[in-house]
């Protein structure tokens, strides 16, 4: 039987770094279009960055890290699992190792989700907490973006005008799809179970579970998005901070629509890690010089791969098989762990913060 297996296990293998190998192409070829602007320029303009600025920007960033981590523990806490600060700060820079190495910066999140539930909160649920977390963080920022794009030109020029309708929409369409979405959902949950295989159906109903407790929650999509209003100042500030150790300023309300941008294009899953699409945006949206545009895109993915390399040093010490939380919880099988509970009794649930590691 393990020999019938082998074949469709590396060819799924070789597929999965084909997909990968062409994620990097994609990225390094945009990068590559981008820098045939003067690669000279572009490292003379980083090698001659003011180095303490830099150590500033290092320091607000695992700052920001860190709240990112509690408006996690926010939208866990409002699904009904109580979690400990400092494990989710670990498992939120554990995420980003993971996602420098996964399509877009948003690969590390399933990831996230997992190693959640090797920690007692049932797989369905982490999912879907990392999923509102990732929207939340979206709306709010498409939210800034658009006035901002319009008021960096007082509304003048087109391409701003299209730009902040284009981000309404967006903001505005997520929004009422985190609202109103888990409700319509529940008219599709008979037929969909009906739908589903029977080896399936734990899955799916452990899910319409987790969905239903953040539908009678509605407050919580709207919490999380006003919360991560505040992290978004806190992040255009230290892009800012780059620029300046960069020599170069921008107008912070033409750096927030290109933040904005640029988010939007790194969270598409066309590249390595977002690298590539999140430079494109920024060329686009900051114009000449290109080469400050380049460098920016690339320091701001350098901040995300440094924000996970703590998380990345503590899962290699941890080894490849996280020590669970509860006898009980060690004592199920995988498929019972993360998909056997209802979300819905997760008030109940006792939260036990794991060991040192």
């Amino acid at each position: 039987m393990l020999a019938s297996l082998r074949a469709p296990l590396a060819g799924a293998a070789r597929s999965s770094w084909f997909r990968l190998a062409l994620q990097l192409l994609v990225g390094v070829a945009l990068i590559a279009a981008l820098l045939s602007l003067d690669f000279g320029a572009l490292w003379r303009l980083v090698a001659g960055a003011d180095p303490l600025l830099l150590a500033v920007v290092l320091a607000l960033n695992m700052g920001y890290t860190y709240l990112l981590s509690e408006r996690w523990r926010l939208i866990l806490r409002g699904l009904g699992a109580r979690q400990p600060s400092l494990p989710l700060f670990d498992l939120t820079m554990r995420g980003y190792f993971f996602g420098t190495f996964l399509p877009s910066n948003a690969g590390g999140d399933v990831v996230k989700a997992y190693l959640l539930s090797r920690r007692g909160v049932w797989l369905s649920l982490g999912l879907l907490s990392v999923a509102l977390d990732r929207v939340a963080g979206l709306v709010a920022l498409a939210w800034l973006g658009a006035p901002a794009g319009w008021l960096a030109t007082g509304g003048g020029s087109l391409m701003f005008q299209v730009s902040a309708l284009g981000l309404l929409a967006v903001a505005a369409g997520l929004t009422a799809a985190a609202i109103i979405g888990p409700r319509l959902l529940a008219l599709c949950e008979r037929p969909a179970l009906a739908l589903t295989p029977s080896f399936a159906q734990p899955a799916l109903r452990s899910l319409l579970d987790a969905v239903r407790t953040f539908a009678s929650r509605p407050a919580l999509f709207l919490l999380a998005t006003v919360f991560s209003l505040p992290l978004h100042f806190i992040y255009i500030f230290m892009v800012y901070l780059l620029l300046l150790a960069l020599h170069a300023t921008v107008d912070p309300l033409r750096l927030t629509w290109a933040i904005t941008w640029a988010t939007l294009a790194g969270a598409l899953p066309i590249s390595f890690s977002g690298f590539g699409p999140r430079e494109a945006a920024f060329v686009a949206t900051l114009g000449s010089p290109g080469e400050l545009a380049v460098a920016v895109g690339l320091l701001t993915g350098a901040l995300q791969i440094l924000s996970g390399l703590p998380g990345g040093v503590l899962q290699l010490l941890e080894g490849s098989s996280p020590r669970l939380a509860g006898p009980e919880l060690a004592a199920q099988t995988p498929p019972a762990r993360w998909l056997g509970a209802s979300p819905a009794a997760a008030d109940e649930m006792v939260s036990v913060e794991p060991s040192a590691d």
